[in-house]
């Protein structure tokens, strides 16, 4: 199971990505939420997620500083932004701290999903590989 970490300051913004992405994926995800970036990365510490969706502009840690805060980790989640903010200095920061993209909102769902397909397929490649690469050290 993959998983997920939304962080978002708007409650409804939350649990609606969080709808979509239950929808979208049942049985896939492990969905875990957050209201601003400081305890989402308390929460990524805990569970350390396959996949983060962030908001860039939050209270207590912003987006920037919880992918920079993220980027440190042994095996970083990968990160997928949301924006208010139609700013390119906005977008080429959370590219420079490591985010796989940048979606506005208000979210178009079929971005939103697009993209978190993407990362899942991604995630599942690199435990596959993992897993092939523990059973040759076995043998």
């Amino acid at each position: 199971m993959t998983e997920l970490i939304v962080a978002d300051d708007e409650k409804n913004i939350r649990a609606g990505i969080i709808k979509i992405l239950g929808e979208s994926f049942p049985g896939q995800l492990r969905i875990r939420e957050a209201k601003n970036g400081e305890e989402a990365l308390s929460l990524a510490g805990e569970s350390r997620p396959d996949i983060v969706i962030t908001d860039i502009r939050m209270p207590k840690l912003d987006g920037v500083g919880l992918m920079r805060s993220l980027s440190a980790f042994e095996r970083p989640p990968a990160i997928i932004v949301l924006s208010g903010y139609d700013d390119f200095a906005y977008a080429r920061e959370a590219i420079r701290s490591g985010a796989r993209a940048y979606i506005l909102k208000p979210v178009d769902r079929n971005e939103l999903i697009a993209v978190t397909a993407a990362a899942v397929a991604d995630c599942e490649r690199r435990r596959k590989s993992s897993v092939e690469e523990a059973l040759r050290r076995i043998a």
